[in-house]
């Protein structure tokens, strides 16, 4: 795959530090609210221990203040996973940490394609 450099931003830094984002690999960000809300827990169920129809990305709350704090200490992608307390929890989605046009859940899933 070819780069077109007139597509390219150059970022004169200045001597500033540049550092890579983070990538949070087990997070649950956005299903259990932060500040805590009682009501808003969407992690997990207590209806048995194989919960494999449980899909993080419907209980994501995209205006979830835990994205911000988890912006500022530098973590810029994240895997969602509901369940974690089950022998089998649900389906984990991985997601760019990004306000997005639409605002829903789904945008800021990161799609994987060849």
């Amino acid at each position: 795959m070819e780069v077109d450099p007139r597509k390219l931003t150059v970022i004169r830094a200045n001597g500033s530090w540049v550092t890579p984002g983070l990538v949070d690999v087990n997070s649950q960000l956005g299903i259990l609210s932060s500040p805590t809300v009682r009501g808003l827990d969407d992690l997990g169920c207590r209806k048995g221990p194989i919960l494999s129809w449980l899909r993080s990305i419907d209980g994501l709350h995209t205006r979830d203040n835990a994205f911000e704090l988890a912006l500022v200490a530098g973590v810029t992608s994240a895997q969602i996973l509901a369940g974690t307390s089950n022998s089998i929890g649900g389906q984990a989605f991985v997601i760019k940490l990004r306000r997005t046009t639409e605002g829903s859940p789904l945008s800021m899933v990161i799609l994987l394609t060849s």
